[in-house]
């Protein structure tokens, strides 16, 4: 199978997932994270977030480091 019949049955399976994601289950650790997350923002600790644009900038600035 080439490469890209790979990524089209790989996109298609994933939007299959998507589709029915309220039906999979989710590991009680995942829960504990969330709720950890959760207190920790409320408490105040959780530390400032960034705006998207710089994330976004950052990122694209790494990978042109990579690329070249």
């Amino acid at each position: 199978m080439s490469a890209e019949a790979q990524l089209d049955y790989v996109n298609g399976l994933w939007g299959r997932v998507l589709a029915h994601a309220e039906d999979l289950p989710l590991p009680d650790w995942h829960h504990n994270i969330i709720a950890d997350r959760l207190a920790e923002y409320r408490a105040g600790l959780a530390g400032a977030g960034r705006p998207w644009v710089e994330v976004r900038k950052d990122l694209r600035a790494e990978l042109e480091k990579v690329r070249r």
